[in-house]
């Protein structure tokens, strides 16, 4: 799930929760894993986000709030340019839980 919102927006916490716990459960009760991109201007605070059903997090660039206890497990940097290409690396690690992404492709051969 992709969560942010516009500057000139003001969502309520409760109904992001909501939200956000909701949709983990659809994709989890479909069979598959879900996971949480925080972009900017999230209304939740860090032991909010933790407490969200999720338990893979990546960060993007911007200044998020840090979902406590877990952290992050991707954490998105500043775009840079490298040999005249733009790139925004990304760090992958294991959480404070010791858990890592896993990463998925399509089955039968695709990329």
């Amino acid at each position: 799930m992709h969560l942010e919102w516009s500057p000139e927006v003001a969502p309520d916490p409760h109904a992001t929760i909501a939200y956000a716990n909701a949709w983990h459960h659809a994709v989890v009760d479909a069979g598959l894993r879900a996971g949480l991109y925080i972009g900017p201007n999230v209304p939740l605070r860090g032991a909010q986000l933790g407490d969200l059903a999720f338990t893979s997090y990546w960060k993007s660039a911007n200044r998020v709030a840090w979902p406590t206890p877990r952290g992050f497990q991707l954490v998105q940097g500043l775009e840079v340019e490298v040999h005249g290409v733009c790139i925004d690396p990304d760090v992958a690690s294991c959480d404070a839980a010791g858990d890592s992404l896993v990463w998925l492709a399509a089955s039968g051969g695709a990329a």
